[in-house]
């Protein structure tokens, strides 16, 4: 008697036949038994399947003569780890001598955490960017240079954010700006509104209303002096829907002052949701909308942890919410990083 082969090493789940040749009987004569049926367990026809890591010695034996016998021996191997997904990275920078205070610092660092928990991808890293702040560094996924600065005092403009750079070959940030009004920045920690305005504020760098231009449509050629504004990428599109939204596109804000028209959703319609242009007293959702605008962007992202949100009651709801207009400048990117300079 002779079998296929002497040895087999197979990973839990795997089967393989064993083949043998038996003078005069043929396979149908023979009776196969494994010595560790919890590592290795083989069927009537000599299917050879893994269970366990570990090492089990399969038997042949001959019904027509039982002194007639084959082994091989087979080592389950442990299952290969899966792939460590790489997940997607921001760091923050914050230039020497940067007046921030320790709670704005976590303000902005729980932030960063929670776009980087529904963005569930990294990018590939690029080396020899130089930042505002003067350094040069290397970006993996997204570095955005934070502070806060004097600009107009209270009430006035918030600030500035948004994309510096686009990465090499591609419409995804590099990294960008984010720079506060000190005294707006102390006002909206006072206020409590500082988590959701910086988790805002972060959206923009990531491209919600700055990188999403090829996305729009509106009732003039310049979306500066449109009175309707509309989103067509298909994911969010898509999440605008399934919310019951009833136009053909996504409304984008057509009003207010310059930073907030064209570069976030439409304050009448969505009223608390993260990513229109004001601030409101209480939670900000981050919703499967806006996370449907990152999916279209290029980003992978997981729905799943988007925050709960419903379109206000109605389809006409006043003309402005309770919430604050953030008076912002959004910052549009330079263009696409060259090594070369």
């Amino acid at each position: 008697m002779q079998l296929g082969t002497e040895t087999l090493t197979l990973a839990p789940g795997d089967s393989q036949q064993v083949k043998a040749r038996v003078e005069g009987s043929g396979d149908r004569g023979l009776v196969w038994a494994s010595t560790q049926p919890g590592v290795a367990r083989v069927d009537e026809v000599g299917r050879v399947t893994a269970v366990a890591p570990g090492l089990a010695r399969i038997t042949a034996t001959s019904r027509q003569d039982p002194a007639r016998q084959a082994q091989l021996t087979v080592t389950v191997s442990a299952a290969a780890a899966p792939p460590t997904a790489d997940p997607f990275d921001i760091t923050l920078v914050y230039p020497a001598g940067s007046p921030l205070t320790a709670a704005q610092r976590t303000a902005f660092n729980q932030a960063a955490q929670r776009w980087s928990q529904v963005i569930t991808a990294g990018l590939p890293e690029v080396r020899g960017v130089r930042l505002s702040s003067g350094e040069t560094v290397t970006v993996d996924d997204l570095v955005i240079v934070v502070n806060s600065v004097a600009l107009d005092g209270p009430g006035g403009v918030l600030g500035q954010a948004g994309p510096r750079q686009v990465r090499p070959g591609g419409t995804l940030p590099l990294w960008g700006d984010m720079q506060f009004d000190a005294a707006d920045l102390a006002s909206l920690e006072q206020g409590g509104r500082l988590q959701g305005v910086v988790l805002h504020e972060m959206g923009h760098v990531l491209g919600i209303g700055t990188l999403w231009n090829r996305f729009l449509s509106s009732d003039t050629s310049s979306c500066a002096s449109a009175t309707r504004v509309q989103y067509g990428g298909g994911k969010a599109l898509h999440e605008y829907r399934q919310l019951g939204g009833p136009l053909a596109g996504v409304p984008v804000e057509d009003q207010h002052s310059p930073g907030t028209k064209c570069g976030h959703w439409k304050e009448d319609v969505f009223q608390t949701e993260l990513m229109t242009g004001f601030a409101s007293a209480g939670h900000m959702p981050l919703s499967r909308l806006t996370l449907g605008a990152l999916a279209d962007l290029g980003y992978r992202v997981n729905f799943a942890l988007a925050d709960a949100y419903s379109l206000p009651a109605g389809q006409n709801p006043a003309p402005q919410s309770a919430g604050w207009e953030l008076r912002e400048r959004l910052i549009t990117p330079d263009g696409l990083f060259d090594p070369a300079f």
